[in-house]
Parts: structure tokens; C-alpha cells; sequence
């Protein structure tokens, strides 16, 4: 405080501020608390086989075929009929589903849950499925070519596209792929897969769902059914155990 000095007449006062030595009126803090994380999911084997959809869920007509090869050498199906290996050997929880006729027109489901002991286990093999992917061509010709016992693989182009979007709290990558082949080979000559990989906790998540269209049909329809499986499938899980 500045204090001016004037000439009085009478006596001399002299101002001090003035200090407070009492509390304040205002009103006493609340303590703070820091948000308390959510625990990670841990899931086992035998609640993810338990929670596994299976081919009742699919549909009514629908059946239980065999496990495709790479599911039972614990490997992912990738873009252009390749394989992705899983890291580190993780119990599995696999099974492959179809509808009537899906040697032709019909649909096909399979799916394979890696179970890791722990996260960052699973979270180092899914950055190894993403490697992979990022390696896919978006678009492959591939020429016709001999194959062991008097087979022939039929010429096909691929086209492949992905995209990452976490979903429920997992990450979530999805790949499309359509394969075509010459028109000769069937009316229904184009073949749409749509892959779905996902990890959370300690699980390790890789379907396919498959089914042969013609030229002009729209691909739209059966990508929305992969997608209300999914999204069924990770309801299931929950938040594991």
C-alpha cells in the first residue's frame, strides 16, 4: 500500500495494512482422487469355448465342418491364401461353420481364439498379425499354375483393402478381399472374404467369413453379417474372468 504524506495540522497518524492472522472464509477443498483404471480381462480357455459362437447361433440351417489346416497349426488366415503364424504357441479355441450349398453360393464362418497367459503376450503376437497385413498388395494378379497331384490353380485377381478401428474396447483391424476368377469357371465367379482380427486381455481374436457372388452383386449384404457376428462375438466375451 502506497501512503502519500500530506501536512496535517493535528496529530500525526500512522497506517499499517492490516494482516490477517484467522482462516479463510472460503470453503475447504475436497481431496482429489485420480480415476482408478479398469482392470484387464483375463479369459481361459474353458470360458472362451464357453462363449464361443458356434453353428446354432448362426443359423438354423447352418453346420459344423472341419477345422481349415492353418487352425490347427495355430495359424491366422491372411490376404491371398496366406497364413499368418501365431507367436509363442497360445492354446486355441477354433471351429469352421456353413450353410447349405457353401461349397457354391452359400456362406462359410471359421473362426480361431488365441488364449495367451497374459496381455502383453497377446499384444506382441497381434503387432505381428498387423506386420503382416500391412505387407498385403492391394491388388495381386495371380497366373493359372500346376499343383502336386494333376491339380490346377485356376488364374484369379485379388483385391484387398483394411482398416483399423477399435471396437469395444479391442483392437480391431478388418481386411476385404474379393478373388476373381475367369468367368468360364462359374456365373458366381467372384469370391468375398471379410476378416476380422481383434485383441484384448489375453485373447487373441481371427475370423473369416467367405461366400461366392456373382460379377454384379453387391458384397454389401454379407459384410454386414460378418460385422453382426462379430459384434455378437465380442459381446460374448465380456469382460472375462
Amino acid at each position: 500500500m502506497r501512503l502519500q504524506r500530506r501536512h496535517l495540522t493535528g496529530p500525526i497518524l500512522i497506517l499499517t495494512p492490516l494482516i490477517s492472522l484467522g482462516c479463510s472464509e472460503e470453503a475447504p477443498k475436497k481431496p482429489t482422487t485420480s480415476a482408478t483404471a479398469a482392470p484387464i480381462p483375463s479369459y481361459t480357455l474353458a470360458e472362451t469355448r464357453k462363449s464361443s459362437i458356434q453353428a446354432a447361433d448362426l443359423g438354423k440351417k447352418w453346420t459344423e465342418g472341419e477345422l481349415p489346416e492353418a487352425f490347427e497349426e495355430k495359424k491366422l488366415r491372411g490376404c491371398s491364401n496366406s497364413d499368418i503364424p501365431l507367436l509363442d504357441s497360445p492354446e486355441i479355441a477354433a471351429g469352421k461353420f456353413g450353410e447349405p450349398e457353401f461349397r457354391t453360393t452359400g456362406a462359410n464362418y471359421a473362426r480361431i481364439i488365441a488364449i495367451y497367459p497374459d496381455e502383453p503376450s497377446a499384444n506382441r503376437a497381434m503387432l505381428a498379425v498387423q506386420e503382416q497385413l500391412d505387407k498385403c498388395p492391394e491388388n495381386k494378379h495371380f497366373p493359372s499354375k500346376k499343383l502336386p497331384d494333376e491339380k490346377i490353380e485356376i488364374s484369379h485377381d485379388d483385391e484387398w483393402s483394411k482398416s483399423s478401428v477399435p471396437t469395444s474396447g479391442w483392437q480391431h483391424i478388418r481386411g476385404i478381399e474379393s478373388v476373381t476368377y475367369p468367368r468360364y469357371v462359374s456365373i458366381v465367379n467372384v469370391r468375398h472374404l471379410v476378416f476380422d482380427y481383434a485383441q484384448r486381455g489375453n485373447l487373441v481374436f481371427g475370423s473369416i467369413y467367405v461366400q461366392r457372388l456373382g460379377p454384379k452383386d453387391s458384397s454389401k449384404p454379407l459384410q454386414e453379417k460378418a460385422s453382426e457376428i462379430f459384434d455378437e462375438q465380442l459381446e460374448r466375451f465380456g469382460d472375462g474372468v
